[in-house]
């Protein structure tokens, strides 16, 4: 029998590069831990000790939710990578199981209402919430219609930088659950750790079952999954960018620009929330012609997602007259003075995000896909076009330094991907029971997790 891919990778692969490569990354956020403890505050005032955009203080309550949660989600976690089968109950079963751990994770500073502040209607908060009143005042078409001439009476700088499809959605989210703000962000974070799919369909189309379940495990037990769950709705945006770039990936390695189309539509649809997803399609535009190796095979890939995408828009314009350019054009600066140090400081604070056993068992294959540019090299694209954007000064990406943790939200689960292929690649060489590296794993991440939100107050 013909030797697989995988096994004909795994054979050639090194043992201890992860490892080593998690020593040297862990040592390196470790670095940017202590000098962040140590550095001037942020100059917009809130946030004194960066990378972490949140309020610095150690709290730690209901540890137990914590423990307990982590103990159910590891363990339902390894039995559905031991039973050797897919099943979309036990996925379900993670999903709800998640959306309890990232609750336990968020408490861990003791306050009950950080579950809910995420999408608190007070005009004393200053997030997407505090502006939906303008939805029920103009109405859902109004509202669209009206966006880009009412920046200046928005309450929240988010507000002001994304399009209105945040604002409809917590509306509609209200009216289906009336004056349940739990009800509310809980739907919330179960829609935003579903992002975890994208990470479960790279994986299986680059790789396998295993891999796909492995990938998906992964995601859930992220910092960045447990932390924002409740808190940003930047998880919420990634299930469709992300579902975008992971469609992005299949069609190129297929060369199947049917797929390219349908990722382009679902691009679209992120464009509804947020103008992030232009990165997405910055990195299918330079990552096809290099994957496909063909040029007029990639300028039909990119034609067909850039038509599937511009329906959609032009859909959204018909149906509810918004003007994306003009909603765009009238985002105001954020002007802040240019400090380099966030040129290192925000890729650093991403994988601090991302977790270090993803990081680990990620950036090993994230090399090899650069080499052999397959499917994943995508991945490697997307990630330099994000790295290049924040290092600008702020004045041009309207990013407020220190929060790309959110705001690069997307790239979670794609990284998750990559470290499943990883991971399995790794414990397949060592013969070691993948359910039992994902445990050790998992208990590494959360424990992140926590020790984030332990010390720093990690807001929207």
């Amino acid at each position: 029998m013909a030797e697989t891919r995988l096994e004909a990778t795994t054979r050639h692969s090194p043992t201890k590069l992860p490892l080593a490569l998690g020593a040297i990354v862990a040592a390196l956020l470790l670095a940017f831990y202590i000098y962040g403890l140590n550095r001037d505050p942020i100059e917009f005032g809130l946030f004194t000790h960066p990378p972490v955009y949140g309020h610095w203080g150690p709290v730690f309550h209901n540890v137990g939710i914590v423990v307990g949660s982590a103990v159910m989600l590891l363990g339902i976690g390894a039995f559905y990578l031991a039973r050797g089968s897919h099943s979309w109950m036990l996925v379900v079963s993670l999903l709800l199981v998640g959306v309890l751990a990232g609750a336990g994770v968020t408490l861990i500073r003791g306050e009950k209402n950080h579950l809910t502040r995420g999408v608190s209607t007070s005009q004393e908060f200053t997030y997407y919430s505090a502006d939906i009143h303008l939805v029920e005042e103009y109405g859902i078409v109004g509202f669209a219609q009206a966006h880009a001439h009412l920046t200046s009476e928005f309450r929240s700088y988010a507000s002001k930088t994304h399009p209105p499809g945040t604002h409809i959605l917590l509306y509609l989210l209200y009216e289906l659950w009336g004056e349940h703000p739990l009800r509310v962000s809980t739907s919330l974070a179960l829609g935003g750790l579903s992002a975890g799919l994208a990470a479960w369909f790279t994986a299986m189309s680059l790789g396998g079952d295993l891999e796909a379940r492995t990938a998906l495990l992964l995601f859930l037990v992220t910092p960045g999954a447990l932390l924002f769950a409740f808190t940003a709705m930047d998880l919420f945006f990634a299930v469709f960018m992300a579902a975008s770039a992971a469609i992005f990936m299949f069609s190129l390695s297929r060369d199947s620009p049917w797929m390219s189309a349908l990722a382009g539509a679902v691009l679209g649809l992120a464009t509804l929330f947020t103008f992030a997803s232009a990165f997405v399609a910055i990195a299918a535009a330079i990552a096809a012609p290099f994957i496909l190796r063909d040029s007029k095979r990639a300028a039909v890939h990119i034609a067909a997602a850039s038509g599937s995408g511009l329906v959609v828009l032009a859909t959204a314009t018909v149906l509810l007259g918004f003007d994306f350019v003009g909603s765009y054009v009238s985002i105001p600066p954020f002007e802040s003075p240019y400090d380099p140090y966030w040129i290192f400081a925000n890729p650093a604070v991403v994988l601090m995000f991302a977790g270090l056993p993803v990081v680990m068992f990620a950036l090993p294959e994230l090399f090899r896909s650069w080499a052999r540019r397959s499917g994943l090299f995508f991945l490697v694209i997307l990630l330099g076009v994000m790295v290049a954007w924040g290092s600008l000064p702020s004045e041009i990406t309207h990013l407020r330094q220190g929060e790309v943790e959110r705001t690069w939200a997307f790239l979670y689960p794609l990284l998750a991907a990559a470290a499943g292929i990883g991971l399995v690649r790794w414990s397949s060489r060592l013969k070691t029971p993948i359910w039992a590296v994902f445990v050790v794993a998992g208990l590494l991440s959360i424990g992140q997790a926590v020790l984030i939100q332990a010390h720093w107050d990690t807001l929207f």
